[in-house]
């Protein structure tokens, strides 16, 4: 047990056993009030409310430590060993919640009772039986570094094999934090080799559920070499040979996203790997394995869907050949279109349900053509319970796509014609050619079914009122009230007009180009009115005559000035 403990650490502890037993049983009976929430040791162990650390937790320590210590002989001298023990207990007291977490990996090396994977080692006096020993990792990493280049290849894969027949490689990855700062480089180089080429070998079921399988720990750990053991010139030659020669595909795939993505999450691949080489030979391995030597990845690859799409997006064409193989499968085995689409299901657990995530789909897969084989094989495309219902959703919800598509695409349509004939009633109202002008706007007016996101209707409206108007003034007669009343209809007073120039121009425009329009509808409504309503035309006419010739109005021009002007003149007659 010496090797597994901190000497320090552990005769602070004995002493507070023999002389402070209730306190003793209090850490293990408690152990969430003096250590870090830090691993799987504290996420199995501690009440949940302990492994959120904020203000209120500390305050609980606090008051938890000086209600033990207050039961005990010289409580000063207790809490002054439990704050050297435990640094949990000292950010209590002194109100400092940071500075600890960067230094997890160093207090695991040194085997410090603070930390949780190591604690409970102080109180049982032994390493459990499904544990590699401290000293026993510390051995072999002595032993490792001693060697030369060929010794180390020899001494490194006993080792390995050995731990794997004890199904103990996982615990030897959980302590990679304690023996990474002491590996060479040279025997990093060594240990990356042997597991990226033995990895097709590791478990990839866990026993536990908390637990990482061995192939999910040993990628870790190959991660984590490679990001603080190699030189960054090294790198891209590694990481080539790595993506080139592991039996892993899933592996080699991993290496290459990690590259791409440079997430920095849990690892960061330096930038230093090639991303476009590293796709070109997967791309390579892929087709030679997959497509060339008539492998189907579904009955090979457990994780066939992160595989096929990390390949279908190597290259700007790779969807093209991974839908060809693919469907090729389909035609062989047609439980395939099943297993496509599970791998792209998401149960949102909410009143959206269960969705395909179309967006990570279509990127890869030809949509209308998985479709169509669904269809056609229809209870032959999927063979388990999880498959069906996601060829059931896919198909549901790629006809309501379908649908909504088509839609939109009428919707698209009919805004185009809207805007061409729109326009084409613009460009002859410009030319004076109002009577074709008018039915260019008709037209237009009926043309329904579209996303009028600007409120382009309004400004039909008002340029449908400005021709009817302009039509009014050069007609005469029966022709002239009936174009008077078609305006009318639009907009038949100061509050309409008013409204309709507003809902067309929301952010504003020429106000004297609109104050024109208004003394031409109030020329005519005078024209028509009975002898008792002409007063009242009349001074709406002033009103706005004023407007649109003061200088004060924006937009005036001489043109609007001499049409209104003419107007008053036969007003006035």
């Amino acid at each position: 047990m010496k090797k597994e403990v901190h000497l320090q650490d552990f005769l602070i502890l004995e002493a507070l056993r023999i002389v402070y037993p209730d306190v003793y049983e209090d850490m293990s009976a408690c152990p969430w009030m003096y250590l870090p929430a830090w691993g799987e040791a504290a996420f199995i162990s501690f009440p949940y409310e302990c492994n959120a650390r904020d203000d209120r937790t500390y305050i609980r320590i606090k008051k938890h430590i000086e209600t033990l210590c207050e039961k005990q002989e010289k409580p000063e001298v207790l809490l002054e060993l439990l704050q050297i023990l435990f640094f949990e207990v000292r950010k209590g007291f002194f109100n400092t919640p940071d500075g600890h977490d960067d230094l997890e990996p160093e207090y695991r090396r040194h085997n410090r009772l603070s930390h949780p994977e190591v604690f409970w080692k102080y109180f049982t006096r032994t390493v459990p039986a499904t544990e590699v020993p401290d000293h026993v990792v510390e051995s072999f990493i002595v032993s490792w570094n001693g060697f030369g280049q060929d010794e180390l290849k020899e001494s490194v894969d006993p080792h390995l094999s050995g731990l794997r027949k004890r199904t103990q490689p996982t615990e030897l990855w959980q302590k990679r934090h304690s023996f990474l700062p002491t590996l060479t480089r040279e025997t990093s180089a060594v240990l990356i080799k042997c597991l990226h080429r033995n990895m097709h070998f590791f478990r990839k079921e866990g026993t536990d559920i908390f637990q990482d399988s061995e192939s999910s720990a040993a990628i870790r750990l190959l991660f984590d070499l490679i990001d603080n053991k190699l030189f960054l010139d090294d790198c891209e030659v590694v990481l080539s040979d790595l993506v080139q020669k592991t039996p892993s595909l899933e592996l080699a795939i991993r290496i290459a996203d990690n590259v791409r993505s440079r997430m920095g999450d849990v690892f960061n691949i330096p930038e230093q790997g090639n991303f476009d080489a590293l796709s070109s030979h997967l791309d390579e391995r892929l087709t030679a394995h997959f497509i060339e030597g008539r492998r189907n990845i579904f009955n090979e690859e457990k994780n066939y869907g992160y595989i096929l799409a990390q390949w279908g997006t190597y290259q700007p064409h790779n969807n093209l050949k991974v839908n060809e193989y693919v469907f090729g499968l389909v035609e062989e085995d047609p439980t395939v279109i099943g297993k496509v689409l599970v791998v792209y299901t998401s149960n949102h657990r909410d009143q959206t349900g269960v969705r395909i995530k179309w967006e990570d789909l279509v990127k890869v897969y030809d949509e209308k053509r998985l479709y169509e084989r669904a269809s056609q094989y229809h209870d032959a495309s999927y063979s388990t319970e999880d498959e069906r219902k996601a060829v059931e959703i896919f198909m549901s919800q790629y006809e309501k796509r379908k649908e909504t598509a088509e839609r939109e695409m009428t919707r698209q349509s009919n805004k185009q014609k809207f805007m061409e004939t729109n326009s084409q009633g613009v460009q002859l109202f410009k030319t004076g050619q109002y009577k074709l002008a008018l039915e260019a706007f008709n037209r237009a007016s009926a043309i329904t079914d579209w996303n009028d996101e600007f409120h382009w209707i309004h400004f039909l409206k008002l340029q449908q009122w400005h021709t009817l108007l302009e039509l009014g003034l050069n007609s005469d007669g029966d022709v002239r009230t009936q174009f008077l009343s078609s305006a009318r209809k639009i907009a038949s007073d100061d509050v309409e007009i008013r409204d309709l120039f507003k809902s067309a121009f929301p952010k504003g425009a020429a106000q004297a180009t609109q104050e024109l329009y208004c003394c031409i509808f109030y020329y005519l409504q005078w024209e028509a009115a009975s002898v008792v309503e002409k007063d009242s035309m009349e001074n709406h006419f002033e009103a706005h005559f004023s407007l649109a010739t003061g200088q004060e109005t924006s937009g005036g021009t001489g043109e609007i000035t001499k049409r209104c002007s003419e107007l008053l003149v036969l007003l006035k007659q």
